[in-house]
């Protein structure tokens, strides 16, 4: 199935069960509010936006936390 591969190389083997995962976005999908296509974009870069937003907050966790060992472990 194209959506269980295509969690398992996005996900970098951090999802445990991908096709259970596939499973529940088909069905998230299918219940979900379509999306005006006029705002399509719009959501998009909102979404991409919030994702980098994520990924920079994990990135300085990540940095204080080594930070704070070597002050507690010097």
């Amino acid at each position: 199935d194209q959506l269980v591969d295509l969690i398992s190389h996005r996900g970098r083997g951090r999802f445990e069960d991908p096709t259970g995962t596939a499973r529940k976005v088909r069905e998230v999908l299918r219940t979900s509010y379509p999306i005006d296509p006029h705002m399509d974009e719009m959501v998009t870069a909102a979404l991409a936006t919030a994702w980098d937003h994520i990924r920079f907050i994990k990135r300085s966790m990540k940095r204080l936390d080594r930070r704070i060992a070597r002050l507690i472990d010097p």
